[in-house]
């Protein structure tokens, strides 16, 4: 099912939390601090990557919107890529993942 794909994630992470508030519990608000400037970090280079390329967004190479792609069909994508922008597509989504990194990346840089 789809809605199950991060919650072994989820999990990991809650698990790590707790080691981290049974071992040194005066930790939990640098720890918090820390993900909030990487979250804070990734959403503003997302907005950056989004105000700088506002034409190059990675759903506007689909074939269809894709609020317009109705069931989700086991072994095929969920959503089919404009013939002949494969590769463009694929470097638009490398790219913003590499924008929200590089923020995320400088988030936790800045709070150390």
């Amino acid at each position: 099912m789809r809605d199950e794909r991060l919650q072994k994630m989820v999990l990991i992470s809650l698990v790590c939390l707790l080691l981290v508030a049974l071992v040194a519990p005066y930790q939990l608000p640098l720890v918090g601090y820390k993900l909030g400037l990487v979250c804070l970090g990734a959403c503003t280079f997302f907005w950056l990557d989004r105000i700088a390329f506002p034409y190059s967004r990675p759903g506007s190479y689909l074939l269809k919107p894709w609020q317009e792609v109705g069931d989700f069909i086991e072994g095929q994508a969920d959503y089919k890529i404009a013939y002949g922008y494969e590769m463009v597509f694929a470097l638009v989504c490398c790219r913003r993942a590499f924008m929200m990194s590089i923020g995320g990346s400088l988030g936790l840089a800045l709070g150390l």
